[in-house]
Order: C-alpha cells, then structure tokens, then sequence
C-alpha cells in the first residue's frame, strides 16, 4: 500500500493562504470572473482525457478547486467572520476537488 501523498495535493490551500493574505489587492475581482475560470476548468478537465491529455486533469482540477476556495471565500466574507470564512471555504474547496476528481474518474474510469 502506498501512502505518499502528492505536494501538489497542497497547492491550493497554499494558493487560499495567500489569497487570504493579500485579499484586499483581489477586491477588483468581480465574481463572474471567477464563475467564469470554474466552468472553464471544469470543462478542461472533461475534455482532457478525450483528447489524449489524461495526466494534466490533475493540473487542471487543482486550478479548479483553487479558483473554488477562492470564489467561496469572497461569496461568504460579507456574512461570516474572516477566520470561520477562510476555513469554509477550504472545505468547499476539498469537497469541490473531491467531486471533480470523482467525476473526471467515473466518466473516463481513471485509475
């Protein structure tokens, strides 16, 4: 059984760390972008396997899932405190990353 885990398994939450930080330099933002770069990622991450590109979903579904820690964040920062946001929106992210891989797998049966 093999237990090593990826580094980039963490690339996102490194990525919500830092959005965290530097939040008010993302304020400009406006949330359709964000809409907008999740469809995209998702629809990459669909399309991939069928072109020949099966091993840069995992590239892509970590984009998608640090786009979707991100765009929770700011849906949430306007009702919750900053700290009990941050940390929901990293669970969003990990059940978004978690679904977008299951997905991806049962449709193409990716091992």
């Amino acid at each position: 059984m093999n237990t090593w885990i990826d580094m980039h398994t963490f690339i996102p939450y490194l990525f919500a760390f830092l959005f965290w930080g530097f939040q008010d330099l993302f304020k400009k933002i406006s949330w359709k972008w964000y809409v907008g770069a999740i469809i995209f990622t998702v629809s990459l991450a669909l399309i991939f396997p069928l072109v020949g590109l099966k091993s840069y979903v995992n590239e892509v579904a970590i984009i998608s899932e640090s786009l979707m820690i991100v765009f929770s964040y700011k849906l949430m920062i306007k009702r919750l405190s900053g700290p009990v946001t941050f940390f929901s929106g990293l669970l969003v992210g990990l059940f978004w990353g978690v679904a977008l891989f299951s997905l991806v797998g049962a449709i193409y049966n990716i091992n």
